[in-house]
């Protein structure tokens, strides 16, 4: 999977709490599962409140060298530069 489709990825957040924190786009299996140990509150994933993480990344393809980032997909603050 690239940074792209990973960032794009539902998410659950499990920082600390009473609740797990579960994006309603995951799949109702994930959902289930996660309801079956924890108690959950759907939580969307949008630009405020920060609900989750605010990830970056940059990962190297170890056979052209050449690097591939991704920052926070929800902030407006987020910014990424072009490898030259």
């Amino acid at each position: 999977m690239n940074l792209e489709d990973a960032f794009h990825q539902p998410r659950i957040d499990a920082s600390g709490g009473e609740t797990v924190g579960v994006d309603p786009r995951q799949p109702a299996d994930v959902q289930n599962a996660l309801a079956a140990k924890f108690p959950v509150n759907l939580t969307e994933l949008v630009v405020f409140p920060n609900n989750f993480a605010c990830p970056s990344a940059v990962m190297q393809d170890v056979k052209t060298g050449e690097h591939t980032g991704i920052s926070d997909v929800m902030s407006p603050w987020s910014g990424a530069v072009a490898q030259a």
